[in-house]
């Protein structure tokens, strides 16, 4: 609610419905605001009496489920709501937007998102790192007024009302803007109820809500999917080694790498989480080596993955079921970023004599944009 002298006309008005409440001290003076009840004012004009209702507004998500935005600069809108136009209200019905009056000069309105205020993006937190709200009290004629706002009662004995649409005033919108903290961006769900602006007056009024724009429903922010943009490599074909080199361990010192490219979604400062996984690890003192799954085929061996770590450039052992961080190297960033993982293997000796046969060895890699 914007505070209006005369405008509903109840300013001068003792009379109707309504009930007088007081609050703490304001500028050294008690607070005190008559609740609209509905009535008629000394010039015989009838008002009606509040209704919370009317000033309570839902804006809808454009898209319930939200690919995650790119990075962008701090403030900037990644996506809105709909906007929709406050109400219109004439005459007597005017007073279903005015919950008090009789508020003595001085007497403050304000309106607030929920959660701490950040200033260099202008926005409230929405409980989704990298993501801000930005909820407009009004847009119209010219004015784009964002919380946090704050009106004072300029006039003796004001009315408090709220932004409607009327002939006399013109047309009002409201909306709610999803803006860029700064921090990065991660994928989960926006939560309706931590989403909103409200009304409040320093004034202990006893009325049932006041002016409140909130999120119509949650909003699923999702996370690039990630696939590997050549995925022939994702087979590896080791050359033939003899039993007597396996025997012997000199089979065990040819080491063999593939390079998988990874593309995501979108472009990213970090490279995909990747995962490495089998359901048939030898185990034991076997670090990072994969059983063969060759039914009647080779005994004694088996294979024996590795990692390239581009922090060390060094291939490490392969850790099973672990996700593991900046294993990428940035290929290119634009329009999405392309990351390049390396994989190694060998055979390895898992006991007893090595006896000749094939060998298949198989392992999942699972990348997740990060």
């Amino acid at each position: 609610m914007r505070l209006i002298g005369l405008t509903l006309a109840l300013a001068a008005c003792a009379c109707g419905t309504g009930k007088t409440v007081y609050a703490g001290p304001l500028d050294t003076r008690a607070v005190s605001c008559t609740v609209n009840g509905g009535g008629t004012t000394n010039k015989g004009n009838r008002y009606s009496a509040y209704v919370a209702a009317n000033n309570n507004y839902t804006v809808s998500p454009m898209r319930a489920s939200q690919p995650m935005p790119s990075p962008a600069s701090v403030g900037t809108v990644l996506f809105s709501t709909n906007e929709i136009t406050l109400r219109t209200f004439e005459g007597e019905s005017q007073g279903t937007v005015a919950p008090l009056y009789n508020c003595p000069s001085g007497t403050m309105e304000y309106f607030r998102g929920v959660g701490t205020y950040d200033s260099a993006s202008r926005s409230y937190p929405t409980g989704l790192q990298g993501i801000g709200y930005r909820v407009y009290y009004y847009l119209g004629n010219g004015e784009e007024l964002a919380a946090p706002q704050q009106f004072p009662n300029t006039f003796a004995t004001g009315a408090l009302v709220f932004p409607f649409s009327s002939s006399e005033r013109g047309v009002y919108r409201t909306r709610i803007d999803f803006v860029a903290t700064g921090a990065p961006i991660k994928p989960g769900v926006i939560s309706a109820g931590n989403v909103y602006g409200y009304s409040s007056v320093d004034a202990n009024v006893n009325v049932p809500s006041l002016y409140r724009v909130g999120l119509a429903s949650s909003i699923t922010v999702n996370a690039p999917t990630c696939e590997v943009k050549n995925p022939g490599n994702l087979t590896m074909t080791l050359p033939d080694a003899t039993v007597t080199d396996m025997n012997s361990g000199a089979a065990e010192n040819r080491f063999y790498t593939t390079e998988l490219q990874v593309g995501c979604g979108m472009s990213s400062q970090t490279s995909p989480t990747v995962r490495l996984s089998t359901i048939y690890p030898v185990g034991g003192n076997f670090p990072g080596v994969v059983k063969n799954q060759t039914a009647g085929g080779a005994q004694g061996v088996g294979v024996k993955l590795w990692l390239f770590n581009p922090q060390s450039g060094n291939y490490d052992v392969a850790q099973f079921d672990n996700t593991l961080t900046n294993r990428g190297t940035l290929l290119s960033s634009s329009p999405t970023s392309l990351w390049s993982y390396k994989v190694g293997a060998a055979y390895l000796r898992t006991g007893g004599t090595v006896t000749a046969g094939e060998v298949k060895a198989t392992a999942t890699l699972t990348f997740t944009y990060s």
